[in-house]
């Protein structure tokens, strides 16, 4: 099986230049990308109430909306992201691919998003010669 993995994080530099630190020694990602969000834009709101499928439709009455750009960064990087290596393992021939993006679902000072795909050898197949599968 693959499995290609990023994460997108956003908040103030300090603190999610910690998080790489910590993500990159336990090799958890094979790609991170950070959004550093000055230290007076307040906190992420919780986004309990929404899910993939109305992600792009979302519309926030967040207390502070500049944070909103700081999440859609981090979602479309996710997206290209699965996007790419979903059609990497097509070309590589590869079979029961999946894509899965996720956040959290909770407010504060960091809002990431995890981006997934997995795919899996396809079978090798049994050539006879003379013989016809179709």
């Amino acid at each position: 099986m693959s499995h290609w993995s990023m994460i997108a994080i956003a908040g103030p530099k300090r603190e999610i230049w910690q998080i790489k630190k910590d993500l990159e020694q336990g090799k958890m990602f094979d790609k991170i990308v950070l959004f550093d969000v000055p230290d007076d834009y307040g906190e992420f709101p919780d986004t309990t109430g929404y899910t993939a499928e109305n992600w792009e439709t979302m519309t926030s009455d967040q207390e502070d909306g500049s944070l909103y750009g700081f999440m859609t960064k981090c979602m479309d990087a996710c997206l290209d992201f699965s996007n790419k290596q979903a059609d990497l393992a097509d070309r590589l021939g590869l079979v029961e691919i999946h894509k899965n993006v996720h956040w959290p679902k909770f407010g504060g000072n960091i809002f990431a998003v995890t981006g997934h795909v997995t795919a899996v050898q396809a079978a090798n197949r049994l050539i006879f010669p003379g013989v016809s599968l179709n």
